[in-house]
């Protein structure tokens, strides 16, 4: 492309994104303007800006101006719209990975990137740390700050100071480092070394000045070796204690801290978070330090609960703290992404942020439970945040920025959309419940879905090729599994109950390993897609969880014959009354659900 009047720091990331999208060949010129404009001035594209932000969002929008030659104004309604990418929980993506989001992340409008990382990025002084997890290296994290920073992103280190840290416990060279649980021990020189190698480490690898600190869900703090050392003391004390010693530890090393909100809001409502009356105390507003902005997050309030969402602002915005909101980029219930619910709860969510005026909105894609599901699996939840702030259109902004339509790449929640907003966190479960004993068997009150599945698998395969079509080609295979396994175990039960021998008989010689074969190529596509997007470290444990469900079905397999070769006089485990997983709960049993085979951590 042929660049005019552009400013120079904005060369290498118009260059780098161009080559990204292919934009066509042609001449784009530069003029300062409020937002990002495109017009046409002799048989040029004139691309206003005033932030390389926009220059780049903008840049995105030339192929389709080009063809539909009418001008285009925008501007953002967030200082800061941030992706907050976990690479804690199994997977990290790698170098090439980020730099192909951080790319994405531009075309979009968004201009700045937290990398969730609990242990997951190196720490000199402590080799344990993040070992074997596939931890970022000093040298990586600025490799990826300089060329997020080529194309006017922001990377924030987001860590966790306080909770959330059980991964570094299993190795004794921490083991006096826990409270409980996943909590450290505060008031300890070991831990507030530790602290601050951690911030260091971030001041020696990020050129931001702002820095998560995390700080959220220390639910037992004080109640374990702390308590034993020190005595009785209310949670509310050791945290705000701990918290000015992170606080001083970042100002030494120039950082502005943002931490998790909900630990305040805990102190002022006995223990939860989202409440729809009452108002933080003075006497808890006060001891919110002023140098600390607080980040509210909310990934499940729907718009029919708008009486809590204007609640929770509200609240927030009474503390008289700077406020972040962090929404969900829902990528954490299982396998399968599910854009349909974020677009569900986030425009409502961002309505009343811009309501309550705040400027630093956060994207969130947790991995939570061991990352099953890609980061790049939820670009389409992220346009929708970039849209929203900028007033732009879902479908046309969709080719724009990743070469398909928004229709075809929503089309990867399939297994997991029901066809409503909120869908049945039902994948998961469906997925590991066991093939034999069937714990969940009258749980499922969602019907045909061995239907349901096979026709999923035909709708992701109408999807056009594209650059992350392997993403399809997993949620494909899972499908083909899901159709010939969901209801294997009822139909196991079914025959040996009503002594149907034939019907055992073709279970056992047909069917399951006809469920086996299928399991292995969903196995195998999302060891393709682990590895071709992340680290190594962390598949192991998604082998060990599909291994066990796998020798489960080969073990039914077996169970079935020795019982039809008279090798076993009876099956004990189908003799047990089948019971409702959670009596008065939800009907389907949720993503939450974690089958024996799948309780490796």
């Amino acid at each position: 492309m042929r660049f005019t009047n552009v400013p120079k720091e904005y060369e290498k990331g118009l260059s780098l994104l161009a080559d990204f999208l292919a934009i066509p060949d042609v001449e784009v010129a530069f003029e300062k303007a409020e937002g990002l404009t495109l017009t046409e001035k002799d048989g040029k594209v004139v691309i206003g800006c005033g932030s390389e932000r926009d220059a780049l969002r903008a840049l995105s929008m030339v192929p389709r101006f080009l063809k539909e030659k009418k001008p285009i104004r925008q501007s953002a309604k967030f200082d800061t719209l941030c992706l907050m990418a976990d690479c804690s929980r199994n997977a990290v993506p790698k170098v090439e990975s980020l730099k192909n989001l951080l790319l994405h992340l531009a075309s979009m409008g968004f201009n700045a990137l937290m990398l969730y990382t609990e242990d997951t990025y190196e720490i000199t002084e402590y080799p344990y740390f993040g070992h074997l997890r596939g931890r970022y290296t000093k040298k990586e994290l600025k490799e990826i700050d300089a060329y997020a920073a080529a194309l006017g992103i922001e990377v924030i280190p987001c860590i966790q100071t306080l909770a959330h840290l059980n991964a570094i416990f299993e190795w004794p060279a921490f083991g006096g480092y826990s409270d409980i649980d996943d909590i450290l021990l505060t008031d300890d020189e070991r831990v507030d070394a530790l602290i601050e190698a951690m911030i260091k480490t971030a001041r020696e690898c990020f050129r931001t000045r702002r820095i998560h600190i995390g700080m959220d869900e220390a639910h037992h703090l004080g109640r374990g070796r702390h308590q034993d050392i020190h005595g009785p003391e209310a949670k509310s004390d050791i945290m705000l204690r701990h918290l000015a010693k992170v606080i001083k530890i970042c100002k030494k090393y120039d950082f502005e801290p943002v931490m998790w909100s909900d630990m305040f809001f805990r102190m002022q409502f006995n223990g939860k978070y989202y409440v729809e009356e009452g108002e933080l105390s003075k006497e808890v507003t006060d001891k919110i330090p002023p140098e600390v902005a607080l980040c509210y997050w909310d990934y499940y309030t729907t718009p029919e609960k708008e009486k809590l969402l204007d609640h929770m602002f509200r609240c927030h915005a009474g503390a008289g703290r700077e406020v972040w909101f962090a929404g969900g980029a829902w990528c954490w219930s299982g396998a399968t992404p599910r854009n349909v619910f974020s677009a569900y709860v986030t425009p409502k969510q961002l309505e009343y942020a811009e309501k309550y005026g705040v400027k630093n909105v956060v994207a969130t894609a947790w991995g939570d439970d061991g990352a099953e599901c890609s980061v790049f699996a939820v670009l389409p939840t992220l346009l929708l945040y970039a849209e929203i702030c900028y007033g732009g259109d879902l479908e046309e902004r969709c080719p724009d920025c990743f070469g398909i339509s928004y229709e075809d790449f929503m089309k990867i929640d399939a297994v997991e959309y029901f066809g409503k907003s909120e869908s049945p966190f039902i994948q998961k479960a469906a997925l590991f419940n066991d093939p034999l004993i069937g714990r969940l068997d009258k749980s499922f009150a969602v019907s045909d879905l061995d239907k349901k599945y096979a026709a999923d698998a035909l709708t992701l395969s109408s999807v056009p090729e594209f650059r992350y079509s392997l993403l399809f080609e997993t949620q494909k295979r899972l499908a083909a599994f899901l159709s010939a396994k969901v209801y294997l175990s009822r139909d196991i039960k079914t025959a040996y109950r009503s002594g149907d021998r034939d019907a055992l008989k073709k279970l056992a010689s047909e069917r399951i390993p006809e469920v086996i074969s299928l399991f292995d190529c969903y196995h195998s596509a999302f060891r393709k897609q682990w590895y071709t997007l992340n680290k190594a470290f962390g598949f192991e444990i998604q082998d060990i969880r599909l291994g066990g469900l796998r020798e489960r079905l080969v073990a039914a397999g077996l169970r079935i014959t020795a019982y039809l070769n008279g090798d076993a006089d009876r099956l004990e485990e189908l003799e047990e009354k089948d019971l409702s997983f959670n009596p008065g709960g939800p009907g389907t049993p949720t993503g939450w659900w974690v089958g024996a085979s799948a309780c490796v951590k």
